[in-house]
């Protein structure tokens, strides 16, 4: 009889659990939540969804998604840049009502995806980061219910797929590193009449 070493024993025993689980890091649902300290990682592991805060900051933290195989992180989406969270016990969480939601820990919410009408989540709803940066919130694999992307801010990403009455929002660019506090203007670059970029 062959005796394996304990290494391969462990080693196939912990992929065949991850196999049977089905656990994945892209993905987040009904009562799951991610804290400061972590992160969703795309399937292909090109983009992290996470939170945090710029070299400069005072304490105040951002969601937002940015590569994850460049040395300096390369925001191209953030959540809440109109309003720091300034509480380290913040979540990102789907509520009860279907909706991506960031909450401090006495449940009061910084940032919201605003659905309405969606009732509460079902056990197939998830927010999952997707390979092309895009986070999605879907009730099921085909059931898009918020994405990233129909809220540009000012990055441009590869095949974003905007289709019509669509706007980045023309900020001034940003250092997430060197930001302070981010404020707005009034710029706008729009898609009309259903074109694609």
């Amino acid at each position: 009889m062959v005796r394996l070493p304990p290494y391969v024993v462990i080693f196939l025993v912990s992929s065949l659990s991850l196999l049977l689980l089905g656990t994945s890091d892209d993905r987040l649902t009904p009562g799951e939540f991610i804290s400061l300290n972590e992160t969703l990682v795309s399937d292909a592991g090109e983009f992290v969804f996470g939170f945090f805060s710029p070299t400069n900051s005072t304490g105040d933290f951002y969601a937002g998604v940015w590569y994850n195989n460049i040395p300096q992180r390369t925001v191209i989406w953030v959540a809440n840049r109109e309003k720091p969270i300034n509480d380290s016990s913040a979540t990102l969480r789907i509520s009860d009502d279907s909706n991506l939601v960031i909450v401090d820990s006495e449940g009061g919410i910084f940032w919201s995806s605003n659905l309405s009408g969606f009732g509460k989540p079902g056990n197939d709803t998830a927010a999952v980061l997707y390979n092309s940066g895009n986070l999605v919130l879907r009730a099921n694999s085909h059931n898009i219910l918020w994405q990233s992307f129909d809220h540009p801010t000012d990055t441009f990403v590869p095949d974003p797929d905007l289709v019509g009455d669509k706007a980045l929002q023309e900020k001034p660019s940003v250092d997430w590193e060197n930001a302070h506090r981010i404020t707005s203007n009034q710029h706008l670059c729009g898609i009309l009449n259903n074109a694609r970029i």
